[in-house]
C-alpha cells in the first residue's frame, strides 16, 4: 500500500512539473510572438451545429473561441430557438424526428446527443436576434480591433465548407458580406483548417492527446471551437 502511495505521489509530481513547464513554454512563445511581430494574430475558431442538411438549413448554435494565445483565449456561444419550439421542450433518443430537424440529421447525429440538443433549446433565443448579435460581435469586437491596429484576424475551422458556408449564408440575409470580410467589406481574410494541417505533423498524436486533456469534444460549438483553437496553436508553436 505504501509503495502504491509513493508511486501515485511521484506521478502527481511529474504531472505538475510537466504542466508547469508547458505553461512556461506558452508564456515564452506568446512573448516571442508579440515582440517579433508588431501585430499579433487574433486566432478566431468558429463551429456551428445545425439541424437540417444544406446551407439553408436552420442553425441551432454558433460558437467562437478567440485570442492571441491559450493564455488569452475566450469563448462565446449563441443558441437559436427554432420556430414553434419552446425553451422547456426536452428530447430523448427514442423520440421521433422533431419537426425542426430532417430525418437524416436526427438519426445520424441529434438522437445520439439529445442532452446537448435539450441544453441548446433551453438557452435558445429568437434566431434573428441572435444572428444580429453575432454580426455585431464580429464587427464591433473582432474586426474593430483589427482596424484599430491591435492585431490581424485569422479565422479557423475544422470544416470550412460546412461551418463557414452556413455562417456566410446567414450573414447575407442581413446584407452583411461573408464572415471573412472586414467591417467595411474591403479586406478578405483567409482561413486555416488545423485538422488538415496536422495530417503529416511529426507530433500529431501528442498534439491530439494534449488538446483532449484541455477540452472535451462535447458538441457544444464553443467547446468544439476551443479544440480547434488549441490544435492550431499547438501545430504552430513549440509547446510539446
Amino acid at each position: 500500500m505504501r509503495k502504491q502511495e509513493l508511486l501515485r505521489s511521484s506521478q502527481s509530481i511529474k504531472k505538475n512539473q510537466k504542466e508547469k513547464l508547458f505553461n512556461q513554454k506558452l508564456k515564452t512563445n506568446y512573448q516571442m510572438s508579440t515582440s517579433n511581430n508588431p501585430l499579433p494574430k487574433l486566432l478566431v475558431a468558429v463551429d456551428i451545429e445545425a439541424c437540417q442538411r444544406g446551407i439553408n438549413g436552420f442553425v441551432l448554435a454558433v460558437g467562437f473561441c478567440y485570442g492571441t494565445s491559450p493564455l488569452s483565449m475566450k469563448t462565446k456561444r449563441w443558441c437559436m430557438l427554432p420556430p414553434g419550439v419552446r425553451n422547456t421542450d426536452t428530447f430523448c433518443s427514442s423520440d421521433p424526428c422533431p419537426s425542426f430537424c430532417d430525418q437524416t440529421t436526427w438519426s445520424q447525429f441529434w438522437c445520439k446527443h439529445t442532452d446537448v440538443l435539450t441544453s441548446i433549446i433551453r438557452e435558445g433565443k429568437e434566431a434573428n436576434e441572435q444572428w444580429m448579435d453575432i454580426i455585431r460581435f464580429v464587427d464591433n469586437d473582432l474586426y474593430a480591433g483589427e482596424q484599430n491596429g491591435l492585431y490581424k484576424v485569422k479565422w479557423l475551422s475544422d470544416n470550412p465548407a460546412y461551418d463557414i458556408a452556413y455562417m456566410d449564408v446567414n450573414f447575407s440575409r442581413y446584407m452583411r458580406p461573408g464572415l471573412r470580410y472586414s467591417l467595411n467589406g474591403t479586406v478578405y481574410h483567409g482561413i486555416d483548417d488545423p485538422s488538415e494541417q496536422e495530417t503529416f505533423h511529426p507530433k500529431k498524436q501528442e498534439i491530439s492527446e494534449w488538446v483532449k486533456s484541455k477540452v472535451t469534444h462535447t458538441h457544444f460549438p464553443d467547446d468544439d471551437a476551443t479544440g480547434i483553437f488549441l490544435k492550431q496553436w499547438a501545430l504552430h508553436n513549440n509547446v510539446l
